[in-house]
């Protein structure tokens, strides 16, 4: 199954005293086969377009980004993940350690919440980050 949808990202970082919001939305494609499920959409800035995929099944979010940034990030819940992250300006590690992930359905739409520490290098110190995307049929 295939449909168009609507969908809201926040992310939050917490940084040295206090905590960074971005946000984005727009329209995407979201599939499900079998148990797993995804959200396909893009995203264009400063004249380059990024693909963005993100596919859950259980209790493991992977986000595939293709564009003016590779990477695919795996957030699994209970472990640590190192995943390569390349940008213009070269390629460095992203460490995610996941003690929270729920998805929860609804006929309206998909709710994603996640909790993890993130570090941008192995030996940086790692900092709390919130991951909620939420996806929502659109009426026909």
């Amino acid at each position: 199954m295939k449909e168009k949808v609507r969908f809201s990202l926040e992310g939050r970082h917490f940084r040295d005293t206090h905590w960074e919001t971005s946000e984005s939305f727009g329209e995407g494609i979201y599939s499900e086969r079998g148990s797993e499920a995804s959200l396909r959409y893009r995203e264009t800035a400063e004249g380059v377009t990024t693909t963005t995929v993100l596919r859950w099944e259980g209790s493991t979010l992977e986000v595939v980004r293709s564009g003016a940034v590779s990477s695919t990030l795996v957030y699994e819940l209970g472990k640590r993940r190192v995943s390569p992250y390349t940008t213009p300006f070269g390629t460095f590690d992203i460490v995610t350690d996941t003690s929270f992930l729920q998805i929860n359905r609804t006929p309206e739409g998909i709710l994603l919440e996640l909790s993890y520490k993130i570090a941008y290098n192995e030996e940086e110190t790692p900092q709390d980050a919130t991951l909620k995307v939420k996806i929502e049929r659109i009426p026909t």
